[in-house]
């Protein structure tokens, strides 16, 4: 009752058993060939699964839903490129102007053309020969005549405001604001607010980072146990050793006024430090604690008052006298 798809091996019910891996040709040629296959409890997958139907059996990304945006945008610009290019070409338009100054003066009313007016051909009106490419350019102009610049608006508003909108719609397949791709887009709220709606859209797509890389990290852990490069003490097994994957975090936009805020929500039990610590990127709060101490215990031993009073010691911990040596 398994069949192959997309090559994975699925049951009826579409869940995997085992996954046909391929690599890249070798170049000069293009495309894949066979490797390997690989059981699916040997894996751990890491995809968009969006359908609970069994006809996905791979993971999807969300930016092939904007693909063929951001395609579009790509050959608007080489379009664009191209159209200035010409504009830049045909720069230059000279005008001479007629010596009849009146249609009658060239075709009186008997209907005979005057000799003096009668069209003749000339050698010395040439068409101009005009090289830019040498810089800035001097004309010796004929009397009456002139040069006009042909310009053209490219490119232009609506193509700009058009790749704008097409842009933005292409990035929320990522949830990326368009705030990030532009930083004059928006002033300070609509960029925090933007950053703000950012992580809370992306909190599951970071759970499920989270989850991969925990689950590896436990796979390496077996590995190096099972091939003596780590041992631990026998009281111990692996279920005892706790690991943690922190993303790197945001650090303060104003923080003369968010610090204010994180230690209220703190101090009304809404947040905590551990949390704080770990979503503005400043590591671990117990070792930030144990380092401050440590430089305010150094400071105090040569005789100085550092970092003022930014807590309040309630606890057991003795700091000994200042010491005055005679080099200070």
């Amino acid at each position: 009752g398994r069949e192959w798809v997309d090559g994975v091996e699925i049951d009826g019910a579409g869940y995997p058993y085992r996954f046909s891996l391929h690599t890249r040709k070798p170049s000069p040629n293009t495309g894949y060939q066979y490797s390997k296959i690989i059981s699916a409890s040997n894996l751990a997958l890491y995809g968009f699964f969006e359908r609970f139907a069994s006809d996905q059996v791979r993971g999807i990304s969300p930016v092939t839903s904007s693909i063929n945006h951001f395609q579009d945008v790509k050959e608007n610009i080489d379009y664009t490129l191209i159209k200035t290019k010409i504009h830049q070409i045909f720069a230059l338009a000279f005008s001479r102007k007629s010596e009849a100054t009146a249609l009658d003066e060239v075709f009186p009313a008997g209907g005979e053309v005057s000799e003096d007016h009668a069209p003749q051909c000339s050698d010395e009106i040439q068409p101009r020969q005009i090289d830019l490419s040498g810089g800035p350019t001097v004309f010796d102009l004929d009397p009456d005549e002139s040069v006009d610049l042909l310009e053209s608006k490219n490119p232009s508003n609506e193509f700009q405001q058009f790749s704008q909108t097409v842009l933005m719609i292409a990035l929320k397949s990522l949830d990326i604001p368009y705030s990030f791709f532009d930083e004059a887009h928006t002033n300070y709220s609509g960029a925090r607010g933007s950053w703000l709606q950012y992580e809370r859209s992306t909190f599951d797509k970071r759970a499920d980072q989270i989850e991969l890389r925990r689950r590896w990290t436990y796979f390496k852990l077996t590995k190096w146990m099972l091939n003596d490069e780590l041992t631990i003490p026998r009281s111990m097994s692996l279920a005892d050793i706790h690991a943690e994957w922190v993303p790197l975090g945001m650090p303060w936009w104003k923080p003369s006024e968010e610090i204010v805020g994180d230690l209220k929500a703190i101090a009304s039990g809404l947040n905590n430090p551990q949390r704080i610590a770990k979503e503005r990127g400043t590591g671990d709060v117990f070792d930030n604690i144990d380092q401050t101490i440590a430089v305010i215990k150094h400071a105090r031993d040569k005789g100085i008052e550092l970092l003022g009073e930014p807590f309040n010691l309630n606890f057991d911990v003795q700091f000994p006298a200042p010491t005055l040596d005679a080099k200070a």
